[in-house]
């Protein structure tokens, strides 16, 4: 099985077999590198400028010594599904801070990028991180609700000088995300499943045939994340994760 692992970014990328800018995702882009010849590995600083590279990278090489791009960079690479580490994901929701929820930061030491997701990823109930350059990684619990509706000026706290990021979900290597949706089948053997968290693992059979014309554009279909299994080896199945919708 082919599944990507993720680590610091490596001191030799080796060379370059292509890039792509603008991707709407990583796993679109591990997508991309599997379909690219040669490809290896990639390296990534934003998430709109991908470098595609033909070496093999493990997780014992050195890692760059540039100090910027230890804080910012990352390099995703093929490994076997079983050896892959199952990293932590944010994503940026924009300038300003969450205004509630709020229940720990400005700690200095805490405030760049790498320390603030270190620390939003060992604390189970922080769901987002206002980062503060130098100032502060302040975080937040579920009180934040989605945290979309942020403050952005005003205020003692100089909003405009926090990025707000979200935790995503913890990347599973043996499950690639295809989007929202369920798969429309009733039959008992399960070939494909339908999560929505807190309320349903709803499991279909193969006559959902291979679930890409899904149903979407719904508050209900929305709401469902659909995965497809791609094998079974020592009674351990793995999944793909399909995408939004549900298959018509």
């Amino acid at each position: 099985d082919e599944c990507y692992g993720e680590r610091t970014l490596v001191a030799d990328e080796g060379p370059g077999v292509g890039d792509r800018i603008g991707a709407d995702s990583i796993e679109s882009c591990e997508a991309e590198c599997s379909e690219i010849k040669g490809c290896e590995s990639f390296a990534v600083c934003t998430h709109e400028v991908f470098h595609y590279k033909s070496k093999k990278v493990t997780l014992d090489e050195a890692a760059t010594s540039h100090a910027g791009k230890l804080k910012e960079c990352k390099t995703l690479y093929k490994t076997k599904c079983k050896d892959a580490p199952h990293p932590q994901r944010f994503s940026k929701l924009g300038t300003g801070y969450c205004p509630t929820g709020y229940y720990a930061g400005w700690v200095a030491a805490d405030g760049n990028l790498g320390s603030c997701k270190a620390k939003c990823q060992e604390e189970e109930k922080c769901r987002f991180f206002a980062l503060y350059e130098g100032k502060t990684c302040s975080r937040y619990d579920s009180r934040a609700g989605d945290c979309n509706e942020r403050v952005e000026e005003g205020g003692e706290y100089s909003p405009e000088q926090h990025t707000t990021f979200a935790k995503t979900e913890k990347v599973d290597p043996r499950y690639r995300k295809l989007g929202k949706g369920y798969c429309k089948c009733t039959e008992s053997q399960c070939h494909y499943f339908a999560f929505v968290e807190g309320k349903t693992c709803s499991r279909y059979t193969g006559d959902a045939k291979d679930c890409s014309d899904r149903q979407v554009g719904d508050d209900r279909a929305d709401e469902h994340i659909t995965y497809a299994k791609t094998q079974e080896t020592q009674a351990l199945y793995h999944f793909t994760k399909l995408g939004t919708g549900y298959c018509s």
